[in-house]
């Protein structure tokens, strides 16, 4: 199976440049986006005839946050909540039930640039924390921006960066979590030079 994971940053800008035709070269079973900034994704032709079909989760704030997940897969149920009524309120969380696995699609908020929302960003690792404790025995799948460099080699000064926001030990902590949850970095499974933590998913 392959799956794709992708903070698009609006998928309108992305529809206009033509990039979302690209990804058809890959031939994803499931595409993950974060920051969709859209209530309604229109799939070009090409996905329909594949057989692909988009789920989203807006935000109900226009233009802002929002995930979605594009896929051949037919999911059993569909889930948009986490509990959390800010983080539910922005599109953030995006759930389907396979037969064999669950995925989960989320886009965890940036914390600000000087903090402003950092205690916002930590509630919400807690409450993602919470709800995946309780998927304890199933096999799930976790892809998403996680707004954090996990680890210095994520970073390319990570120096300079220590006390900043998605560097800080607390964010960093929270990733330490994720894993002790049994998570495995599936980007830093297979590439094992500097570069940023792309998702943190369970291998099935």
């Amino acid at each position: 199976m392959r799956i794709i994971s992708w903070n698009v940053c609006g998928w309108k800008s992305i529809s206009q440049r033509g990039f979302i035709r690209k990804i058809l070269d890959y031939d994803a079973d499931i595409i993950c986006l974060q920051e969709t900034r859209t209530e309604k994704i229109d799939l070009p032709l090409e996905f329909t005839f594949s057989g692909y079909k988009a789920y989203v989760n807006s935000s109900r704030r226009r233009g802002f946050h929002g995930t979605a997940v594009i896929t051949k897969l037919k999911p059993l149920r569909i889930m948009r909540k986490i509990g959390h009524p800010r983080f539910d309120l922005e599109g953030r969380f995006l759930r389907l039930d396979f037969p064999n696995f669950i995925l989960i699609n989320i886009y965890l908020p940036h914390g600000g640039r000087r903090k402003e929302e950092m205690n916002y960003k930590l509630e919400a690792y807690n409450t993602l924390l919470n709800y995946l404790a309780k998927l304890t025995g199933f096999n799930v799948i976790l892809t998403g921006d996680f707004n954090v460099a996990h680890k210095p080699i994520d970073l390319a000064r990570p120096k300079e960066n220590v006390n900043n926001t998605m560097f800080t030990l607390a964010e960093r902590l929270k990733i330490d979590a994720l894993i002790k949850l049994g998570f495995i970095d599936t980007f830093r499974k297979f590439h094992k030079n500097g570069g940023s933590l792309h998702l943190v998913a369970s291998c099935l």
